[in-house]
């Protein structure tokens, strides 16, 4: 995997991270699972983060469907990811790695609590810190989370050399490249049925 590293930060180019203009194409996923089956993202909403990570999202009835990409497997690198929606009502930080986790946006602070295993109206993959087979991560949001639409978000993926250990900070790729996690107005907006 190519990476441009300056203290710690992944730099990028992102292309296509305009506000969506259009409605999300439907599709769903069968499983959420390990396995990133592109027949079943085809009809996605595509946006290259860089070189070798893109972002897709798409849409059914009742499901928002979001995956991130690293489009090779690396049994070096630890990868995880953390995507940021706004529900018109709240912020919500939800996290993928060896387990799942969210934490609420309130108030113009964050919650100190981060509730671990208590994924209500979302689910997500989950790879261990062992795992070979860290290529990406999928997402399935019930519509029902966002109590307006369209909502927007912002997507986090985080890589750690694991030779190195948690002792160096993981690379971060953040999309939209200039967001920020408690400013929602300067995340991609997805237009939903």
């Amino acid at each position: 995997m190519k990476h441009l590293l300056i203290p710690g930060i992944l730099v990028l180019v992102l292309s296509g991270c305009q506000p969506g203009s259009k409605t999300l194409p439907t599709g769903s996923v069968s499983l959420i699972d390990r396995q990133l089956d592109q027949k079943e993202w085809k009809t996605a909403e595509v946006i290259s983060l860089n070189d070798s990570v893109v972002f897709k999202a798409m849409q059914d009835e009742n499901h928002l469907y979001l995956s991130i990409d690293f489009q090779e497997q690396d049994s070096s690198e630890y990868r995880w990811v953390e995507i940021y929606i706004d529900t018109n009502t709240d912020i919500l930080r939800l996290h993928a790695s060896g387990q799942l986790g969210q934490q609420l946006h309130s108030e113009q602070a964050w919650n100190d609590e981060w509730l671990w295993g208590n994924n209500k109206h979302w689910q997500a993959t989950k790879h261990g810190l062992n795992t070979r087979e860290n290529q990406g991560y999928e997402f399935s949001l019930e519509k029902e989370l966002f109590d307006q639409l369209p909502p927007r978000v912002m997507v986090v993926s985080f890589i750690a050399d694991k030779t190195q250990g948690f002792n160096h900070p993981p690379a971060q790729l953040t999309f939209p490249e200039m967001a920020k996690d408690n400013t929602p107005a300067g995340w991609h907006q997805l237009r939903l049925d």
